[in-house]
């Protein structure tokens, strides 16, 4: 009888000691709203909807508590708000160690990440048929759409090492052959 209140005080203290540390790999992380978003809103060919971590929704531009693998468990819903069909594009940020840590002026990020959808094509060559992203469509993307090299990368380095996700203009091409890399991604904030 003895050693069965030993045996659950041994459970609940092993249980206790695993749950801090599994909360003490939790850090505060954010992803600022991007100052460029703002001045072209009305531009905008894509749309960020929604950010989740882990199934979670996340507002952009708050600082929330994840885990170091919150960008592997990141997903993007991106919605096409353009008038044209797309064939490829890429959402891309640039990646910092620190919540308050900014870039230099003329500065370039030293670790990034594109989340990239469809196949880019040459205007001049035959094209064959290929899938289309539509005007009025969402997509979701995972780390699956982070191309293989970047995971690498970021596997060497430790994604948990990164705290703060900078995003960048998106990269699009339309199926009519037309790209753009200007500034043209609207975000969706906290309502």
């Amino acid at each position: 009888m003895h050693s069965i209140k030993t045996i659950r005080l041994l459970i609940i203290i092993l249980v206790s000691v695993c749950s801090q540390v599994v909360l003490g790999q939790s850090k505060e992380r954010i992803i600022p709203f991007p100052q460029w978003a703002i001045e072209t809103e009305d531009e905008a060919q894509l749309e960020l909807i929604e950010i989740k971590i882990a199934g979670k929704p996340i507002a952009i531009g708050e600082s929330f508590d994840a885990d170091e693998n919150w960008i592997k468990a990141m997903t993007l819903r991106v919605k096409n708000i353009s008038k044209k069909p797309i064939i490829a594009f890429g959402v891309v940020g640039g990646l910092l160690a620190g919540v308050d840590e900014e870039l230099p002026p003329y500065a370039s990020f030293r670790y990034g990440i594109a989340w990239s959808w469809g196949k880019s094509s040459n205007p001049g060559k035959a094209q064959t048929k290929r899938i289309v992203f539509k005007p009025g469509e969402i997509l979701e993307l995972s780390y699956a759409h982070v191309d293989e090299l970047t995971r690498k990368v970021l596997a060497n380095q430790g994604e948990g090492a990164f705290c703060k996700l900078k995003f960048m203009a998106p990269a699009i091409q339309y199926e009519d052959g037309t790209k753009t890399f200007l500034p043209n991604m609207r975000f969706q904030r906290k309502q």
